[in-house]
């Protein structure tokens, strides 16, 4: 996916997803980008989506029955695929509300840096999370950092 690469700033999106439970899978079925408005401000360090961008994304996963998966980058000759302290906070706050916002719905956070991609999902009724294992965007698999 070009708009996660290459960057000289941190880029994010939401992916719309189906959970399939028997084979603990989300399947994407369709990108919501920010249009440039929506993008609040980005840097090698940070990004801050607008709340109008969230709240179409929230509203499109209620109106299609769709998880979500939240994805952004991590950029800089030495940057990783790991969820910063910063990332983690955000998540603390994110993840319940959008979980009861979307009546429980399985909820995914991804984290991209070169080729490779580290990823946590909730899935269940806790507030717990679990590594993602795999990750593939259409043809295109990635490396998960585990």
């Amino acid at each position: 996916m070009q708009y996660l690469h290459g960057a000289s700033v941190e880029r994010g999106l939401y992916f719309l997803a189906i959970w399939y439970p028997e084979r603990e899978a989300l399947e994407v079925t369709k990108v919501l980008f920010p249009t440039p408005g929506e993008v609040e401000w980005s840097s090698e360090f940070h990004l801050h989506l607008s709340d109008d961008y969230i709240g179409r994304v929230i509203r499109e996963a209620w109106v299609s029955g769709s998880s979500l998966i939240e994805a952004h980058t991590h950029v800089g000759p030495t940057a990783q695929a790991e969820f910063s302290t910063s990332d983690a906070y955000g998540l603390r706050q994110t993840v319940p509300h959008m979980r009861l916002r979307l009546a429980s719905a399985p909820y995914c956070a991804l984290v991209f840096a070169g080729n490779t991609v580290a990823g946590l999902a909730w899935t269940g009724s806790s507030d717990n999370s679990r590594p993602v294992i795999e990750f593939y965007i259409r043809d295109h698999g990635y490396n998960v950092d585990t």
